[in-house]
């Protein structure tokens, strides 16, 4: 006999991305969008270098900004999953419930031990650990930029990012959050809806970092804290993207530690700002954005 045991723990989800419309306004040179508070003093510079295969004679780096006008979620939320299964003989079950209950707080570190036990056990065990922001719209911000396409460029941000791009999440604390993109410059408006073609205004970008913009200082155990993996203070950041793991592509070898699923993470690049982004210029499907 097979007993099996599923449980999904801490479902909260973000609303589906069910539509992103956004507007580039037209780029003017080396000009800043600035206000009439102008000091002066850029908030940051950011370098990075193109790398094209295609043959394209100019284009825009962009920052893409995403919104929320959702009131059933706000900002990055926490969705967790087990199951486990295995013989159902008196000594596998009394060894099982030896383990105790399984844990009900979301990370690796309490769920790891557990399914070892369960394993020991004779029971095979999973889990898998998402996070996910919600979001249901962006908005595209073309700002200065400097130096020679394809080979560099210097992004200069003035000012913070609209006030419709802050997300507030469980805790009240305020962030942006945006995509780096390459924006044809022919294209004014761009609309980008999910099951339906990739927006035709979007010719390249990256998905090893991402931009945000925190508005209020940022703890590690925050929910925005969680999701970007560490402590912000207030300004600009260039963040690094953690590749997922997917356990269902792993093959285990005999002694492997439990594999725990996990969507894409973040965390804090050494160098901040000063980090040097490499930029594609290639069609929207090469590339392998981050996972909201």
């Amino acid at each position: 006999m097979f007993a099996v045991l599923l449980t999904t723990m801490h479902a909260k989800t973000s609303a589906p991305l069910l539509s992103i419309v956004f507007a580039l306004a037209p780029a003017l040179a080396c000009d800043a969008q600035v206000d009439n508070n102008y000091s002066g003093e850029p908030l940051a510079l950011i370098r990075g270098s193109v790398s094209s295969a295609n043959q394209a004679s100019s284009a825009d780096v962009a920052v893409l900004w995403f919104s929320t006008s959702s009131d059933t979620c706000s900002g990055p939320n926490v969705g967790c999953s087990g199951g486990g299964g295995g013989p159902a003989d008196p000594m596998s079950l009394a060894c099982v419930e030896a383990c105790g209950p399984e844990p009900d707080i979301c990370n690796a570190q309490m769920q790891a031990p557990y399914q070892a036990c369960l394993e020991q056990c004779g029971w095979w065990a999973g889990f898998s650990i998402d996070w996910s922001l919600c979001v249901d719209g962006a908005s595209g911000e073309r700002v200065s930029v400097t130096g020679e396409f394809p080979a560099a460029f210097t992004l200069t941000l003035y000012q913070p990012p609209p006030a419709d791009a802050l997300i507030t999440d469980d805790d009240g604390l305020r962030v942006a959050y945006g995509w780096f993109i390459v924006a044809d410059p022919n294209v004014e408006t761009v609309t980008f809806a999910v099951n339906e073609p990739p927006p035709s205004g979007i010719i390249g970008g990256t998905g090893t970092h991402v931009l945000v913009y925190a508005a209020d200082p940022i703890p590690a155990d925050s929910n925005w804290g969680q999701f970007l993996g560490g402590a912000y203070e207030v300004g600009y950041h260039i963040v690094e993207v953690v590749p997922g793991l997917d356990c269902g592509e792993v093959m285990p070898q005999p002694g492997d530690p439990p594999c725990i699923s996990q969507s894409d993470a973040y965390k804090p690049t050494p160098d901040d700002l000063a980090t040097e982004l490499s930029v594609e210029l290639t069609s929207f499907e090469s590339l392998d954005w981050p996972s909201l």
